[in-house]
């Protein structure tokens, strides 16, 4: 008898043991771990002229063993190694786009639920936080980054330990939108003037407030506040003719514009011009 030589397999895959027997027709007996085998659904004994073949179909880990092929005259044992199948991405991490502030959440696939993942920004590994959450629910594969900035733009990737998907996240600018604009106002010299817009998102910042060419800063003058729902104000007090001129609000790449209009009054005898431009330090 020519000896068993030891096999391998991939799981699920059918494997293949034989030998070459002295005689045409030999009696065969083939054993694993020392017990009988009978022909069945997971076994096929087949004879070939001299050969004996033993397959075992979609073979399973627990199919790996030590196999013996035995005659009347003789026998021969060899292991079969069974190996699992190496895991693999069903559905490939994809790259984002994702702005300011808001969150990004990577998604991939793998064929079988992974027993180790392992997270990495650029060639940093993540730890679980409020900044980055990993999660896992089967063979879904999730990182959630919240709070994004800019400096959160990098490759990110998964690694299972058998293969590995990496994609792009580009953090842009957060979008800001003016919804509601300025409005002219006209008023008597040494009164007080308010000028409202609306944007969205309602916490965007920084704004910027301006008279002219002149930035504007909250001080006695000057009040600068914001309201919920996105408002943004500014009342400009003691008014001068002098402070006739443009008013202007920038937010991100959006302006707003508004004339402003200072005329004299029943009191204007009585009062001094003011340059109201902020002068906080001078």
């Amino acid at each position: 008898m020519k000896p068993l030589e030891d096999q391998r397999a991939m799981a699920g895959e059918d494997a293949i043991l034989s030998c070459e027997l002295s005689r045409v027709d030999s009696p065969v007996r083939w054993l694993k771990d020392g017990k009988a085998i009978r022909k069945s659904q997971k076994y096929d004994l087949l004879c070939e002229g001299t050969r004996a073949m033993l397959v075992v179909h979609a073979a399973s880990l627990k199919d790996s063993g030590e196999y013996t092929c035995e005659t009347e005259a003789s026998k021969s044992t060899a292991s079969l190694y069974v190996e699992e199948k190496p895991n693999r991405f069903t559905e490939e991490l994809a790259d984002l786009q994702v702005e300011e502030k808001g969150q990004a959440v990577f998604t991939c696939k793998t064929e079988r639920p992974a027993a180790t993942v392992t997270w990495r920004k650029g060639l940093s590994e993540l730890q679980a936080s409020r900044k980055h959450a990993p999660s896992q629910e089967g063979v879904t594969l999730r990182l959630t980054i919240s709070a994004l900035e800019k400096a959160d733009s990098d490759t990110y990737s998964c690694d299972i330990g058998q293969a590995r998907s990496q994609a792009r996240l580009v953090v842009q600018g957060q979008r800001v939108l003016i919804t509601e604009d300025l409005r002219d106002v006209e008023v008597q010299e040494g009164s007080s003037a308010t000028f409202s817009c609306r944007v969205s998102p309602g916490d965007y910042g920084p704004v910027y407030w301006f008279l002219d060419k002149t930035p504007l800063h909250p001080n006695e003058l000057n009040e600068i506040k914001t309201q919920p729902g996105g408002y943004h104000m500014l009342t400009l007090r003691e008014l001068g003719l002098k402070d006739s001129g443009t008013v202007y609000f920038e937010v991100g790449d959006q302006r707003s514009s508004a004339t402003l209009r200072v005329t004299g009054g029943l009191h204007a005898s009585a009062v001094v011009g003011t340059v109201h431009v902020a002068q906080d330090a001078v």
